[in-house]
């Protein structure tokens, strides 16, 4: 993150604080209010204002997290049409599975069947952290797109978001790839998409942390200031020095188990 820009991975995120003129009403917008859960798409085109890739996003905003028998069905028919005519797919599980906060993606894929006679092959991966292995992730991933040659890969990680009330109640779907640990600030970043691995990634992520920053910039927001002298206040030398910080909530373990089943018993429906 510079002094000028937030690296955030949720696309609501990028329109609520760079956009005034998106609206339900907008080329490429659609937003539907389904009661339990706010659903918008969003189709981006190249070079677009949020300086995202190219391709659809898909996010589910939850507003009541003890009836999710809709948003799994829902979520797996986005699935579905995102896979296509797919009959091979590796899952990949972005993460460190000792941190519960970036868990998801190992959590998600542990929770996956690998059932007999499915009309898709299903291969799943946890590769784990570059500390943790030794072995960068990335051509851990490489790798075994060579061996196993999926038609589609789905790769799930923890998102970072501006804004408290989407940790652990919002799910994001985009087939336009993804980049681990962009939204924390993270220097040796490596892309998961079809130019780097020769495959089209299907990303599926929750935000589970906040970066600091982004939560200052929302709380002093709050009280009205001009965005300039915010963007001053935020680039200052001591609040730089909080880059590499982030936060979560206290309940991140509950978060953690009700977003993996909702991922995991989606995907175990398509797959």
């Amino acid at each position: 993150m510079n002094k000028n820009h937030f690296e955030l991975d949720c696309i609501m995120d990028l329109i609520e604080l760079q956009s005034k003129n998106i609206s339900p009403k907008s080329k490429g917008f659609r937003q539907i209010d389904h009661g339990i859960y706010i659903k918008t798409k969003v189709h981006l085109k190249n070079n677009n204002e949020f300086g995202k890739p190219q391709g659809v996003y898909i996010t589910y905003d939850v507003k009541n997290d003890e009836k999710v028998g809709a948003l799994v069905c829902d979520i797996k028919n986005e699935i579905k049409k995102l896979i296509g005519g797919a009959k091979r797919v590796l899952v990949v599980g972005i993460g460190n599975d000792v941190l519960l906060s970036d868990s998801l993606g190992p959590k998600v894929v542990s929770n996956l069947q690998i059932k007999e006679g499915s009309e898709i092959e299903l291969y799943k991966i946890c590769p784990n952290v570059a500390s943790n292995t030794g072995i960068d992730s990335f051509d851990l991933i490489k790798s075994v797109t060579n061996i196993v040659k999926p038609e589609k890969i789905i790769a799930i990680d923890s998102l970072a978001s501006r804004n408290f009330s989407r940790v652990g109640s919002s799910f994001q779907l985009s087939d336009a790839g993804i980049v681990p640990g962009s939204g924390c600030g993270k220097r040796q970043q490596f892309v998961l998409n079809k130019e780097s691995l020769g495959v089209p990634v299907i990303a599926i992520g929750v935000p589970m942390v906040v970066h600091i920053k982004s939560c200052l910039f929302e709380l002093l927001s709050s009280i009205k200031m001009e965005q300039l002298n915010l963007l001053n206040i935020l680039s200052s030398d001591k609040l730089n020095a909080l880059n590499g910080v982030i936060l979560t909530p206290k309940e991140i373990d509950l978060m953690l188990e009700f977003c993996a089943g909702v991922l995991a018993n989606a995907l175990n429906a398509v797959i």
